[in-house]
């Protein structure tokens, strides 16, 4: 009976020893599947994965950019914003439009009336029929100084007071020319018009008008703008501390606050000058197509894309910042090990990622990598 007892306790002990030498084996296993650049694991049953939406897959190659963040409005070339001004004093007899209104170049906008364009008018005329007489004078005198009946003084004063006239009248043609009067037919007929119109220079739309009936408006005050949408550009603020990264033809993704909506463009003038008070460069930007949606003056915000290569790249969700370090959550075993990586460009969906433990084979966590943390910290 001692045999035997003492045969089963020395059996027993072998047995306990050999379960002890193989769960070391597997913990040593396990502890070298571990990334060497890994600061923790956790572990989730399937249910626990599947709460957290946490996708599993490997790294992919992409063309990603990097891309330069600004803001800025959508604006009009110089050329599609006219400002329609009075040429001269006057009373508003006619207004035709309003804010909002298409209009065609040609078309009639306001009438305006006021003596002074009578008097400049009749000056005109008064100077014009002066100027035979005085041309005639003046040459009767030059003959006769030839033929030395005339004193010279006398033809030299003739002469000042024709090219004084002279002058007058093509100052005055100037003038009336300016404020849209015909001297030609003033000449022609001594017709005096009483009021001038003022037309539409381009095809467009109103954004402005400053007359009503019966105002005086002053020379040189405002009365029309109007804004020749056919195009219409991006003029995007980019920190001075940017510029540098950026170059024309690169390609820009515009969009308005609020709206899911993208409109492509692309980089076509770079200012050479810095704004010293908000310490931005304007960049000009070409839409491609051209967007009808857009009004001038929008507020926008926009990505100038910079230097696009094919590179490894996870989803952000992939990502998990902790100061100046990055992490990805990578498959061993049954549970994942909290490694950490270098990041690169990023075009705000997807992100570049390097590390010797990282390769296109590696399974990790591409969706719920703040989720794993989260749960590795309470572990801890």
């Amino acid at each position: 009976m001692k045999y035997i007892i003492k045969t089963t306790v020395i059996t027993l002990g072998l047995v306990l020893a050999g379960c002890g030498k193989s769960a070391d084996s597997e913990t040593a296993i396990a502890a070298a599947a571990v990334p060497t650049g890994a600061k923790g694991q956790v572990t989730l049953t399937s249910e626990q994965l599947d709460l957290a939406g946490i996708e599993i897959g490997t790294p992919q190659l992409r063309r990603i950019s990097g891309f330069v963040s600004c803001t800025g409005k959508v604006e009009l070339p110089p050329q599609n914003l006219v400002s329609v001004h009075s040429p001269v004093k006057g009373f508003v007899r006619t207004v035709r439009f309003l804010p909002g209104n298409y209009i065609r170049k040609g078309d009639l906008l306001v009438t305006l009336a006021h003596q002074d364009l009578v008097r400049l008018q009749r000056e005109y005329l008064e100077t014009f029929y002066r100027m035979g007489a005085l041309e005639k004078d003046y040459q009767r005198k030059q003959d006769l100084a030839t033929a030395d009946a005339m004193a010279q003084r006398n033809v030299e004063q003739a002469k000042a007071d024709y090219q004084v006239a002279k002058a007058h009248l093509e100052g005055l043609r100037k003038e009336l020319q300016m404020i849209g009067l015909s001297t030609k037919k003033l000449e022609s007929d001594g017709t005096i018009q009483e009021q001038i119109s003022l037309v539409s220079p381009i095809n467009g739309y109103v954004n402005e008008v400053n007359a009503n009936l019966g105002k005086l408006v002053n020379a040189e005050d405002l009365l029309y703008e109007i804004l020749d949408a056919t195009h219409v550009h991006a003029e995007l603020r980019v920190y001075a501390t940017d510029i540098a990264l950026l170059k024309e033809g690169q390609r820009v993704e515009i969009s308005v606050p609020g709206s899911d909506q993208r409109y492509p463009a692309e980089v076509h003038l770079i200012s050479r000058m810095v704004d010293p008070d908000t310490k931005t460069v304007i960049v000009h930007g070409h839409f491609e197509p051209e967007p009808k949606q857009l009004l001038a003056g929008t507020f926008i915000e926009a990505r100038i894309f910079t230097d696009e290569a094919q590179v490894l790249s996870v989803p952000a969700g992939a990502i998990v910042q902790e100061g100046k370090e990055q992490f990805v959550f990578v498959k061993v075993g049954s549970g994942f090990a909290k490694t950490a990586v270098q990041t690169g460009r990023s075009d705000g969906a997807f992100v570049e990622i390097s590390g010797p433990e990282i390769s296109r084979e590696t399974q990790m966590a591409l969706q719920g990598a703040y989720y794993l943390n989260g749960s590795l910290d309470a572990d801890e």
